[in-house]
């Protein structure tokens, strides 16, 4: 399933937020939300690249806290991992990690006044599961 036609244009966090049924995803730790551009690989598979910021990736647990360390890797986590372009606003949902974008899953184009947010705009915990005793949505 592929949210490339769907746009949202006036996200506001901390008031908006996704709710996805938790029966669909992976993670058993949480998730992280990693911000970055969508780039051209050399492979011929278009590569998400993480921004950085003071040797740091610029990523979020879903408790908001943001991920250190020079050289993280993303595939050492057992959460999901959601990828935010921002060049373009869309938000990706990548199931293996991995950051190539021929299995990720386009979820929106998501934007405020028509302008790309990003992690000051956009929280991890704007991310949320929704499940009952039995894992299934409520």
């Amino acid at each position: 399933n592929s949210g490339v036609n769907l746009e949202i244009s006036d996200f506001t966090s901390n008031s908006d937020y996704f709710e996805f049924s938790s029966a669909a995803f992976n993670g058993s730790d949480g998730h992280v939300l990693v911000f970055g551009t969508v780039q051209d690989n050399p492979a011929g598979v278009d590569e998400f690249i993480a921004n950085n910021k003071d040797g740091n990736i610029v990523a979020f647990d879903n408790n908001n806290t943001q991920i250190t360390g020079v050289g993280f890797d993303l595939l050492s986590r057992d959460d999901d991992i959601w990828l935010y372009d921002t060049s373009s606003g869309y938000l990706y949902y990548d199931e293996d990690g991995d950051q190539f974008m021929d299995d990720a899953v386009t979820i929106a184009k998501v934007k405020n006044n028509g302008n790309v947010i990003d992690e000051t705009t956009f929280a991890s915990s704007d991310i949320t599961y929704e499940h009952d005793d039995h894992g299934d949505a409520v």
